[in-house]
């Protein structure tokens, strides 16, 4: 044991420091009104992410209750193909958004360090379940979760949440997941809960979140209290 060292606690929040080059580089960014950072897809190859015509329907219904709010879409092309890390968020996807919303940034490919120094720039997230997403509590930026597939988003770092729940009572369903779901699946579709008339269901609660997680009094023990009202 090092004498010099402080003592170990449990349940540390864990915090990046992040670069100052990073910082000046999403300097570019600014905006006087709320930022909110859009993660449209994962990586995982299954259908287990919200359409790009969803996206569309999300980002101008947010916009008509928040009309001072810049995107700032971001992820990960691969080098073949013209997708992304995901399933097949293709280049089309991405220029469909780009095309039909307003008041975007195109933030893809824009580094790692920098993706993150974008989140902490925003006043938040919203992302399907991605493990990129879970580095926004580092940053202290609260992270708006479309819920639903396999896993929950279970990440405890003592920052403000809100997790827009499916109504499937296999969520979370791991290995086990619905024979419909993975028909969708093989047709070419997102799983139920990720498809546009279930999601088109939660606008509303996407509203809601979004009201929470920028009010001052809403507090990282107001999102555990609610996420565990919701789950019940």
């Amino acid at each position: 044991k090092d004498e010099n060292m402080p003592p170990l606690k449990f349940y540390t929040a864990m915090r990046f420091i992040l670069p100052e080059k990073a910082k000046e580089f999403v300097e570019k960014y600014n905006h006087n009104g709320l930022k909110i950072c859009i993660l449209p897809a994962g990586s995982n190859a299954d259908r287990i992410y919200p359409t790009a015509s969803w996206w569309v329907k999300m980002m101008k219904a947010v916009a008509n209750s928040f009309p001072d709010v810049r995107f700032y879409m971001t992820g990960a092309k691969s080098k073949e193909g013209g997708r992304s890390e995901s399933y097949t968020f293709s280049d089309t996807d991405i220029d469909l958004i780009l095309g039909e919303v307003d008041n975007i940034e195109n933030c893809f490919d824009i580094g790692i360090i920098n993706q993150i120094a974008l989140l902490e720039h925003c006043d938040l997230l919203i992302s399907p379940h991605s493990g990129f997403a879970f580095l926004a509590g580092c940053v202290n930026t609260p992270w708006l979760a479309l819920s639903g597939a396999r896993w929950p988003e279970y990440f405890y770092n003592h920052i403000q949440f809100y997790s827009v729940l499916p109504s499937c009572n296999k969520y979370p369903c791991y290995t086990g997941m619905r024979e419909e779901c993975i028909s969708e699946m093989k047709s070419g579709n997102p799983v139920i809960c990720m498809g546009n008339s279930e999601l088109d269901k939660k606008l509303p609660g996407i509203i809601d979140g979004i009201r929470k997680l920028t009010d001052q009094s809403y507090t990282y023990s107001d999102s555990i209290e609610l996420y565990r009202k919701n789950v019940l």
